[in-house]
C-alpha cells in the first residue's frame, strides 16, 4: 500500500504526541522523585536518577534534552522540583547544580548511545543495558567523587 501525504502526516502527527506526552511524563517523574531522598553528604541521593536513565530509554535525544531543560527551568522559575522541595536559580548555583545540568547531557548521550547501538546491528536488550550500563558508570563516577 502506498502511502499518501495524509497518511505520512498522521503518523508524524501521532509520534510527535507520543513524545510529546512521554517527555512530559518524564518531567513530572522527575520532579516527583526529587522529594524521596536519602539525605548522603550535602548532596542527598534521589530516586531522580533512575528517572533519567527512564528518559534515555523512552525518550529520543532531543526529546530527552527537551524534558530535562523543561524540568531545570521549572526549578530555576523558582517551582520546588529539586530535592528537599527546593527551587529557584540558587539550587543550580549550589552543590547539586551539577548533577541537575548533569541530567541534561546524560539523558540525551544514553539515547544517543542506544540509538546508536541499534543502528549498529546490536539487539534492543543489548543497547538499552549498554546505554543503562554507561549512564549509571558516569553517575557514580561524579557521586564517589563528591564523598572524600
Amino acid at each position: 500500500m502506498a502511502t499518501t501525504p495524509t497518511t505520512d502526516s498522521r503518523t508524524l502527527s501521532s509520534r510527535r504526541t507520543r513524545d510529546l506526552t512521554a517527555a512530559a511524563l518524564v518531567v513530572s517523574l522527575l520532579a516527583v522523585s526529587a522529594f524521596i531522598t536519602i539525605p548522603l553528604g550535602t548532596v542527598p541521593v534521589t530516586l531522580q536518577v533512575f528517572v533519567v536513565v527512564l528518559a534515555s530509554l523512552l525518550l529520543r535525544p532531543g526529546w530527552a534534552v527537551a524534558a530535562m531543560g523543561v524540568y531545570l527551568l521549572m526549578g530555576a522559575a523558582g517551582l520546588p522540583v529539586f530535592a528537599g522541595g527546593l527551587g529557584g536559580f540558587g539550587v543550580l548555583a549550589g552543590p547539586t547544580g551539577g548533577y541537575l545540568i548533569g541530567f541534561a547531557v546524560a539523558a540525551p548521550l544514553g539515547s544517543g548511545l542506544r540509538i546508536a547501538l541499534r543502528r549498529g546491528g546490536f539487539s534492543q536488550t543489548v543497547a538499552d543495558v549498554t546505554a543503562v550500563i554507561a549512564e549509571i558508570k558516569a553517575t557514580s563516577r561524579k557521586v564517589s567523587a563528591s564523598f572524600p
